[in-house]
């Protein structure tokens, strides 16, 4: 089964950010941003900044949000 599958085929990008960036997204009010895995305990290094330590979220423009 496809992350596609679980997700009702939703065109969300799986990354990973730390709390600064994921507050980066939340601020513009464009993105729909969703915690991948609540029961994830080891954080890797951030997809944007490369320096942070964050989780893995879906990221979702909230125009297709509908």
């Amino acid at each position: 089964m496809t992350r596609l599958t679980r997700q009702g085929n939703d065109r969300a990008s799986l990354i990973c950010l730390c709390p600064i960036c994921r507050e980066n997204f939340e601020i513009t009010g464009t993105y729909r941003i969703r915690r991948a895995n609540y029961r994830q305990t080891v954080k890797e290094i951030c997809t944007y900044c490369q320096i942070r330590m964050g989780y893995d979220y879906y990221v979702t423009s909230a125009a297709e949000r509908g």
